[in-house]
């Protein structure tokens, strides 16, 4: 039979792939050293230092002829087998694999020989490369401890920052109290931060003054009195933007007072709630010191919450300083305020409150009862949730009995035990503030589509204005001729034809001139009901515009109210008009006037609705602007001077349409 061929693991078969494949087989081996020189030592130390993961090495013995070899020492200090002759390897039984590290081509080739058959050889070129990929491993572990660790480092750092922040919140929360605040914080932030001193300077704005409140490192003997002599006007003239710290490390551009102290680098904060400055907080060290920007923003977050609790904390004590004067306040707001206890009751309510829910007293009451007529208390109780959470809570929402839209606040009050012993309730109506900003907005809106518009009006009430007297003359020379001849037939509707035309055209002259030129407003006692009963009763005599429509009048009470009744006659005029067309000749047109409350402010509703097929929601949004029109012969005029005569009042026009059911339109105004 043939000879087997050895097994030799060679540079050319040692990919990636074989890498692998070979970490597996050595799993565990009984292998050998061919080769005591640097490169045995080295893999020596890895075995020895357990640097291999995947698989176990036992090094049975090292064979190197030079018994100075640094290999063959190393093995002897470790009680490994050595020899000069490797052909001694093969009398144990147990040996699994050859390491070849001499690089001797001879010595490889003997070896490939003279090795039993079931025992693997790795010769030099290959150890090389199993060494590099070694080398890699134990480099990618080295990585992976530091990742790791920097990892571990910023974990634990983040922590502190949350940390920190979470009991500065829980500070400003619990306490009302400025000296409170001031005193713990600034001992947070100082650790925190491990710097040499911190310190918060509080503004006081009734008495227009600052308050200043310190903490410092073991070595307190240097910052006695500290910070006296320095005012806070000096490091507010040192920040740019008011929500970012400003960090100082040039010595020269720190206060003597801090120079003196051996201080090298300072940071600082302005603290301020909403565009409210109240205090500015410092920090300082001996040495210089570099914030990276987490800090920098953890700073930033930190020092918004400290304002917020010093905001709050000097409201507080502004209004329980002086009994009258907060009793003055309290019944001075018009916005709803109340305390409450732990079982619902109402302690205290302001004058707003009352007059607002018709009570004449509401102490010892429920607040479920009287606020939402309920017999138990709400399924989510926000007062529940205060005294749960012990921290003031906020939230905006309709309100069910009295309509609009209210903004909600809940402050707690703290015994000296530190449990809750009330609940502050401010209730403030922001439905007129909601309003004002989306008028605001629709008003951009309009200012900037109407520009070109207004250009536009001026320029045709101008051409208006010429054409207005020769067409007088037009329309009386149509008169007299009327007159004077006799004619019948094509001739005499011919006639008729050129006097609606040029009345038609007379009215455009006169839309164009009305929205051009605005006259000042007349105010008189007015019957509203009477004004608009007239005018429904002249509009009834035009048998073109009513066609089989029916008008339904539903009038309230009123009493005399004041306006310019001509204006208001033309405005209302517009507004029906347009309803009667949008009913088509058929449909249903009702008119409506009733009294009612717009922000704790007496108006009278206009209100016109028919049966047409409505306005879309794309033409809705258009329908008051100037030269607007769906229609083939509308100019676009009435709707927009019904706004403006409306707005000239004092009022507003509110729309309500939907495609197929009609339109409703509601005309508020003052009612003085």
């Amino acid at each position: 039979m043939p000879k087997q061929a050895k097994k030799l693991i060679t540079p050319k078969s040692f990919s990636l792939r074989s890498t692998d494949t070979t970490l597996k087989t050595l799993k565990t081996l009984n292998v050998v050293i061919v080769g005591g020189g640097v490169r045995c030592k080295a893999l020596l130390e890895m075995v020895f230092g357990h640097k291999f993961k995947r698989f176990r090495m036992n090094v049975l013995g090292v064979a190197d002829p030079n018994r100075r070899a640094s290999g063959l020492i190393y093995a002897r200090k470790h009680g490994i087998f050595t020899t000069s002759d490797y052909h001694d390897f093969y009398k144990l039984g147990s040996l699994d694999l050859i390491i070849e590290v001499t690089g001797k081509k001879g010595v490889r080739d003997e070896i490939v020989e003279s090795k039993p058959r079931h025992i693997r050889i790795m010769d030099h070129d290959a150890a090389n490369l199993f060494w590099d990929f070694l080398q890699l491993e134990d480099e990618r572990d080295i990585y992976e401890r530091e990742t790791i660790e920097k990892i571990r480092k910023e974990f634990s750092q983040h922590a502190r920052e949350f940390s920190v922040l979470n009991s500065i919140i829980d500070i400003v929360n619990r306490s009302l109290d400025v000296h409170s605040i001031g005193q713990e914080t600034v001992k947070k932030v100082r650790r925190w931060s491990d710097m040499d001193m911190a310190w918060i300077h509080i503004r006081d704005p009734k008495a227009n003054k600052w308050e200043s409140f310190a903490d410092q490192d073991a070595s307190g003997e240097i910052w006695k009195d500290f910070p006296g002599g320095i005012r806070p006007e000096y490091f507010l003239s040192k920040a740019d933007d008011k929500e970012s710290p400003v960090v100082t490390n040039k010595i020269s551009l720190l206060p003597p007072a801090l120079k003196r102290r051996g201080i090298r680098s300072m940071v600082t904060l302005p603290l301020y709630s909403g565009d409210e400055l109240v205090g500015v907080m410092c920090l300082a060290s001996r040495v210089p010191r570099e914030f990276l920007d987490r800090e920098i923003q953890a700073l930033r977050s930190i020092g918004e919450e400290i304002a917020i609790g010093i905001a709050k904390a000097t409201l507080f004590q502004t209004v329980c300083q002086d009994k009258r004067e907060w009793e003055s306040t309290f019944n001075a707001i018009t916005a709803h305020i109340f305390i409450i206890d732990s079982r619902f009751r109402i302690l205290k309510a302001n004058e707003a409150f009352l007059t607002d829910y018709d009570l004449d007293d509401a102490e010892q009451r429920k607040c479920y009862e009287v606020v939402y007529r309920r017999k138990e208390p709400c399924q989510k109780c926000a007062l529940e949730e205060v005294f749960r959470s012990r921290a003031t809570l906020s939230f905006e929402k309709e309100h069910p009995m009295l309509g609009g839209f209210f903004r909600y606040n809940y402050f707690p009050a703290f015994s000296a035990e530190g449990e809750i012993s009330s609940v502050t309730v401010y209730e403030e109506d922001i439905t007129e503030i909601k309003r004002a900003e989306e008028k605001i907005i629709d008003f951009q809106k309009r200012l900037i589509k109407s520009e070109s518009i207004a250009a536009m009006g001026r320029l045709a009430a101008s051409i208006a204005h010429e054409i207005r007297n020769p067409l007088g003359a037009l329309s009386n020379s149509i008169s007299l001729l009327r007159k004077n001849l006799s004619l019948s037939g094509p001739q005499q509707e011919l006639m008729e034809i050129m006097s609606e035309e040029v009345g038609r055209l007379n009215s455009i002259v006169h839309d164009f001139l009305t929205h051009s030129r605005p006259k000042k407003l007349q105010y008189r006692r007015t019957d509203i009901n009477r004004l608009l009963s007239e005018m429904v009763t002249f509009l009834t005599k035009d048998k073109e515009l009513i066609g089989k429509c029916q008008i339904q009048c539903l009038f309230e009470d009123m009493p005399p109210v004041q306006v310019d009744a001509g204006q208001i006659r033309t405005a209302v005029s517009n507004l029906l008009i347009n309803a009667l067309q949008a009913a088509r000749g058929k449909g249903l047109v009702t008119i409506t006037t009733e009294k009612g409350m717009l922000s704790h402010h007496p108006i009278f509703k206009i209100g016109i609705s028919d049966n047409g097929k409505g306005i879309s929601h794309d033409h809705i949004k258009m329908i008051f602007e100037p030269f607007f029109s769906t229609r083939a012969k509308g100019l676009g005029l009435g709707l927009s001077i019904a706004r403006r005569i409306v707005e000239e009042h004092g009022g507003d026009i509110e729309v309500k349409s939907e495609e197929g059911l009609g339109t409703s339109v509601f005309v508020m105004l003052p009612l003085k």
